[in-house]
């Protein structure tokens, strides 16, 4: 089997993925109540409900939206389109998305059809594996100009987009590791426990960004300086 084949055989297997959670729920659509838990918080109790009907088949085509939207996004960045939709990195990168979509979408129609489930330990399992491989991808992804860290100082160089991304691994790593073993840690939901998660979300979403900021200042300056020398 040529490069083509297999990847047209994973492409296939991905959006069979994809489609589990719609196919089950139209499956077990006659089971299903009126009213659908559809969030729950950390300490695992129902917060959230949506209305059986259109809106909620909607919520469980996500996983096929989005892999039809991250199938196609490398077209955005023309240069490099042909390599990055062909690289086994972000194949991963989406595999993971659609994959932890999935899951949780299709747990949550189990759940709804009444079966008693420990979800927010779920959810943090699985949250903890998806950060945890997104730390193993980061560092790796090639410098391109739609996914990852793409602000002005990353772009400002490789180096900058290098560093930035490796450091933003380690963010990834020890927020995954946290999550894995967050309802250890906290089993009820209390002030700190959410704090936590707005910590750790903090430090994947601005701590990668400052970073590359304090990078290209570094750079910048020391340019400047060699060019005072001279």
């Amino acid at each position: 089997m040529n490069d083509d084949n297999k990847r047209l055989v994973r492409e296939i297997i991905l959006f069979a993925i994809a489609f589990i959670p719609l196919l089950y729920t139209v499956i077990s659509y006659g089971k299903l109540p009126e009213s659908i838990p559809t969030h729950w918080n950390t300490a695992g109790e129902v917060d959230g409900w949506t209305p059986k009907g259109i809106l909620y088949l909607l919520m469980m085509s996500l996983p096929v939206f989005f892999h039809i939207l991250l199938l196609f996004a490398p077209k955005l960045d023309a240069q490099r389109a042909e390599a990055m939709m062909k690289s086994s990195i972000y194949f991963l990168i989406r595999a993971t998305i659609v994959g932890v979509l999935s899951v949780i979408l299709a747990v949550s129609t189990y759940a709804a059809l009444g079966h008693d489930i420990p979800m927010s330990t779920i959810v943090s399992l699985v949250m903890g594996i998806m950060f945890l491989m997104v730390a193993y991808y980061l560092p790796r992804i090639p410098y391109n100009y739609f996914v990852a860290f793409r602000n002005p100082w990353t772009l400002y160089s490789k180096e900058i987009w290098k560093k930035t991304h490796s450091f933003a691994g380690t963010m990834f790593f020890l927020v995954g590791v946290y999550m894995l073993l967050s309802r250890q840690l906290f089993p009820k939901e209390n002030i700190i426990s959410q704090a936590m998660w707005v910590v750790c979300m903090m430090l994947c979403c601005f701590a990668p960004i400052l970073y590359s900021m304090h990078l290209y200042q570094k750079e910048v300056n020391g340019g400047k300086k060699k060019h005072k020398k001279k």
